[in-house]
């Protein structure tokens, strides 16, 4: 009785409607782009903490925060 309500009725079973082609959105960058801009915006905070907070030692931050970031794959 299903099965005749679905192929005849005035709705459609859920497997017999079109599905619409998924477009990619322009606001979710590839993951490659995504990695590189979070480690960018890492390293930038780093600078900026780095320089207020440890003076000299300033480099250690950077390289500790750009080595974190690139080494994410996830």
């Amino acid at each position: 009785m299903q099965w005749a309500g679905d192929r005849f009725g005035p709705w459609r079973a859920e497997e017999d409607r079109p599905v619409p082609p998924r477009r990619d959105s322009r606001l979710r960058p590839r993951p490659g782009t995504r990695m590189a801009l979070q480690t960018a915006a890492a390293v930038a905070a780093a600078f900026a903490l780095g320089w207020l907070f440890f003076g000299h030692h300033w480099p250690w931050l950077v390289l500790t925060a750009f080595v974190a970031a690139s080494g994410n794959r996830g």
